[in-house]
């Protein structure tokens, strides 16, 4: 538990360097593009790059945790854990599979197990 708590903990902490960096990349990109853009097009055509940095910053977290689940045995390949990944980060877990420690990945719905799991891939899975 500690270990789990350690680990999620330095993920965090390079995920909150990596945003506080891009975050740092955008503000100074549209303040150098606003003072030298005039006009609609080009207003659009920053906010633009603007969301491409900020969709960059977010695959790149994905990834971040998909590597960590991967490291930590989760899954079994870097396809599942993005997927697992990309579920837990946008909180849409749909629950087309459930990811449990071992690499053991069950192509079945939390629903039609009986599951109640939520948040990150859980350690086991209770039916209350």
């Amino acid at each position: 538990m500690v270990l789990s708590l350690l680990v999620g903990a330095g993920v965090f902490l390079v995920s909150l360097v990596c945003f506080a960096m891009t975050t740092t990349l955008i503000v100074n990109l549209a303040l150098h593009l606003i003072h030298s853009a005039s006009g609609f097009w080009k207003s659009v055509a920053i906010m633009m790059i603007v969301s491409l940095f900020t969709a960059a910053a977010h695959l790149i977290q994905i990834a971040l945790w998909a590597i960590v689940y991967l490291i930590c045995g989760e899954v079994v390949d870097f396809n599942q854990a993005f997927y697992c990944s990309a579920q837990n980060y946008t909180a849409l877990v749909t629950g087309t599979f459930i990811c449990l420690s071992g690499g053991n990945c069950w192509a079945h719905s939390k629903r039609s197990m009986g599951c109640s799991c939520s948040g990150s891939p859980p350690r086991s899975c209770s039916p209350f």
